[in-house]
């Protein structure tokens, strides 16, 4: 044995001096103390005994060698991979017989050789269970513990500790969508075409207006994208809060500018109380709640009816529908409306710009009530089983009709910017 390993040893002594040729880099004088890193980059790893031109299975079994002899092994054996520039990352105090082991079964493994610097080759996967030095080894007992602890923590650590709650993520929408609308105001360029102030006293109901073309409410509401109205819908609810949000910033900041302190004490719970007590009022609001129960209580009933309808005569059914759709569009439209025209409402008051207004809502109330009015004439006409429950309605609407005209008698003649000029 002593004699083969001689010869061993005279091999990788040979190897040692026959080191692969340079290889060439196209780099300047100033890079050169990157070559070792560049000839890393762009060599292609073979297995260290192709480099040593030493076959793996050249190296006699661990458990033929001596004491002496592993040791003898393992010195020639760290002398070849430092003249290559492999550095064998060895724990310290390791026994010869498991270096040797670790450095033979090494040899048929890819490597990348470079003529500068070196390459640390490590043995230890950081698996304690098959560690090649077991006992010798601190790496992976140590990345063992840390990944122990990491666990520890991972576990530990409450996801609603880290991530933002529901509520958080819904206020980061809604405060996104909220700074694009206000951006999107600020800049947004009136048309010459447009006629003032005529979404004043609109019915609201874009899909049926002529003068959309002409009004810088819609043309607004389109470049913000506001078109969802589907109240059960999410966004429809964050568009909703966006928009009030930015609205109530856009007039604060517009206040501030004017020196208005909006934190002023003012009668305006006083004047909304005196608003809902009108009989006006009241009467409008009892007829919205009403007809709205009605409705859903009915629905089933009302479509039955609808589908009979349909095989008839399907202009009515036509009708029909319209006449459904104008109710209920135009219900909580008509006590909004009577609740701005009696704002500030005093029938002896001479201020011009308070009775303008007054009389322009409740202008576009009265059309609405006139609307809804034909529209339950409909549905008496052809819903012969609830006549009785629907001339209670037609009742209630005149009643509003009558004391809308009374109370604001100048209402009717109120011409209305681009609908009635």
């Amino acid at each position: 044995m002593k004699k083969y390993l001689n010869q061993l040893i005279e091999d990788m002594h040979k190897a040692a001096e026959n080191l692969p040729v340079k290889p060439y880099l196209e780099i300047s004088e100033d890079e050169e103390c990157l070559r070792g890193c560049m000839e890393y980059e762009s060599t292609e790893p073979k297995p260290m005994q192709e480099w040593f031109g030493i076959e793996k299975i050249s190296f006699p079994p661990t458990e033929q060698l001596s004491k002496d002899e592993l040791k003898l092994m393992v010195d020639e054996i760290l002398k070849l991979w430092n003249a290559f520039n492999f550095d064998a990352v060895l724990p310290e105090g390791v026994p010869d017989k498991l270096a040797y082991k670790a450095l033979v079964n090494n040899f048929d493994q890819p490597v990348v050789w470079v003529s500068e610097g070196t390459c640390g080759i490590e043995f230890c996967d950081y698996d304690e269970d098959n560690c090649p030095f077991p006992g010798y080894c601190n790496l992976c007992k140590e990345f063992s513990e840390e990944d122990k602890t990491d666990d520890k923590n991972d576990f530990d650590i409450n996801p609603e500790d880290i991530l933002p709650s529901k509520k958080e993520i819904e206020e980061f929408v809604v405060n996104k969508k909220k700074e694009n609308i206000k951006n999107i105001i600020k800049e947004h360029k009136i048309s010459k075409n447009n006629i003032p102030g005529i979404y004043n006293y609109c019915d609201r109901w874009c899909e049926r207006c002529p003068f959309t073309s002409r009004c810088t409410n819609y043309s607004l509401g389109k470049e913000l994208q506001l078109e969802n109205n589907d109240i059960s819908n999410k966004e429809f609810w964050e568009n909703i809060s966006a928009l009030s949000k930015a609205t109530f910033e856009l007039i604060t900041e517009s206040a501030q500018e004017h020196g208005v302190d909006l934190n002023e004490e003012t009668d305006e719970f006083v004047i909304e109380r005196k608003q809902k007590e009108h009989p006006l009022y009241k009467f409008a609001e009892e007829y919205a709640k009403n007809i709205y129960n009605w409705f859903n209580e009915n629905s089933s009933f009302i479509e039955k009816t609808v589908s009979q309808m349909t095989g008839n005569n399907k202009k009515n059914v036509v009708t029909l529908h319209d006449a459904i759709e104008i109710i209920q569009w135009y219900c909580f439209f008509i006590p909004v409306k009577l609740s701005r025209a009696l704002l500030d409402y005093d029938e002896d008051s001479h201020d011009s710009e308070i009775t303008y207004d007054n009389n322009g809502s409740a202008k576009i109330a009265l059309i609405a009530v006139d609307r809804s009015i034909q529209a339950i004439s409909v549905l008496i006409t052809n819903i012969e089983k609830k006549q009785d429950e629907l001339l209670n309605f037609l009742t209630t609407l005149f009643k509003i009709k009558k004391l809308t005209e009374k109370t604001f008698p100048n209402a009717r003649s109120f011409v209305r910017p681009g609908f009635d000029e």
